[in-house]
């Protein structure tokens, strides 16, 4: 199975998806490693979701 990881920059058209193997804490903190390389900065606010149950 293969997970999706979406971050999304605030006020802005700006999208990063991220396919991960699993769900686990280290992808999650891979994910945003990533996304903030790719967005090129931080936000002052970071509101996480939590996944739809299966």
């Amino acid at each position: 199975m293969i997970a999706r990881f979406v971050a999304v920059m605030g006020a802005s058209s700006l999208s990063f998806p991220l396919a991960t193997w699993t769900e686990q804490l280290g992808d999650w903190i891979a994910g945003n490693d990533a996304a903030y390389s790719f967005f090129g900065d931080a936000t002052q606010l970071l509101v996480p979701t939590t996944p739809r149950s299966r």
